[in-house]
């Protein structure tokens, strides 16, 4: 099943190209193709907690797929260009999408992929008008999907219940249990602990890349902050060493980027090389962060505008900046926290543990407020 996985995604980036090339117009095949880097998410998007989904599910993630990433391209290309302006508002829309990723699982991912491709698409898309870059990465993403969704569905699982899930749907008071369903995801996952941590470590990594980008400008000052999104993600679990992982997978593809004459290469040897790399993503995602860092660096490179010898220093130096804010700002204080935080609710278990000593014992002084409290908890 994997090789199946791994040939629609090198034909859903490579496609594109192809197509981009034999017309003539390679730049807006590899504009197209960034966009067909998403629909490798469809399944997952659409999955519930323990990885499987339904037909209906599947289509919603797929549609809702195209929307974000149509999204993200119409995002990048209009804050590219502005100035400070334009990196608050890449900033902000990064924080807010950071934020609403905690409502649920699929949220999460699709507003990580909107992040990640608005930055993305803020280097090709330069020159580009918003609605016409937002048609081609939805084009492009579009032919993608189209790709994975047989696979997809060929392994979807139906609901199993479906006269119980109609008699819900019928009730009376279906709309007010979900609106009050909203409200707890809202409080309890939009603004957890967990998601405020993440848009805060989030929006410092990019922050400070674009500030850098800014006060430094150099024609390759994007890449700081794509650096930055392939990095830093939303899980703190395991994330000192998956970060890195990532920033050392990212900084192999960006010296094998550099080192390899990629920038000497004709339109149809571009198109295999790019179709190869694409084809690879699958089978190192999951499990090899390293990998797939490795791998989706000079893919990225390529399609971005590729990796000539005169750029490949300041690409390198790009994306060591964009590692240590990764790993400066998004990663290693909030691993100290986190390491420190057992030590503290042991503490306080010990605290409450006391304290609830003491009750007792005054109660047992008083025999009227053990009653009293006896009878308050029968």
């Amino acid at each position: 099943m994997i090789w199946m996985r791994m040939a629609v995604a090198a034909l859903g980036v490579g496609g594109p190209v192809a197509l981009g090339v034999a017309a003539g117009r390679p730049a807006l095949g590899a504009l197209a193709a960034v966009g067909a880097l998403a629909a490798t998410g469809v399944p997952s998007a659409a999955s519930q907690g323990d990885g499987t989904a339904s037909a209906g599910a599947i289509l919603r993630g797929a549609a809702s797929t195209v929307g974000a990433v149509a999204a993200a391209g119409f995002a990048g290309a209009a804050v590219t260009g502005h100035g400070w302006g334009g990196a608050v508002a890449l900033v902000l829309m990064a924080a807010v999408s950071a934020l609403a990723g905690g409502l649920s699982r699929p949220m999460a991912e699709l507003t990580t992929r909107f992040v990640t491709f608005m930055v993305i698409t803020t280097g090709p898309a330069r020159n580009g008008h918003p609605a016409a870059v937002a048609a081609v990465v939805a084009a492009g993403v579009a032919w993608g999907v189209l790709l994975a969704l047989p696979l997809a569905l060929a392994l979807a699982r139906r609901a199993d219940d479906p006269p119980q899930r109609a008699l819900t749907h019928a009730t009376g008071d279906t709309a007010r249990r979900r609106g009050a369903s909203f409200v707890r995801r809202v409080r309890r996952g939009a603004w957890s602990a967990t998601s405020r941590r993440y848009a805060v470590r989030l929006t410092a990594c990019l922050g400070a890349a674009q500030g850098i980008a800014l006060l430094w400008p150099h024609p390759t000052g994007s890449w700081i902050s794509v650096t930055v999104v392939i990095v830093v993600r939303r899980q703190l679990t395991g994330a000192a060493r998956r970060a890195v992982e990532r920033a050392a997978g990212t900084a192999a593809g960006a010296l094998a980027a550099a080192a390899l004459p990629l920038w000497a290469l004709t339109a149809w040897p571009f198109t295999l090389v790019v179709a190869g790399l694409a084809g690879l993503r699958p089978a190192v995602k999951e499990h090899h962060p390293a990998l797939y860092a490795a791998v989706m660096t000079p893919l990225v490179l390529l399609l971005t505008g590729g990796a000539p010898a005169g750029l490949a220093g300041l690409r390198i130096a790009d994306t060591a900046i964009g590692c240590a804010l990764a790993l400066g700002f998004g990663y290693l204080p909030w691993a100290v926290r986190r390491r420190e935080q057992p030590h503290q609710q042991d503490q306080r278990q010990a605290h409450e543990r006391d304290q609830e000593d003491d009750r007792a014992d005054r109660a047992a002084s008083r025999p009227d407020t053990v009653r009293s409290t006896r009878a308050d908890v029968e």
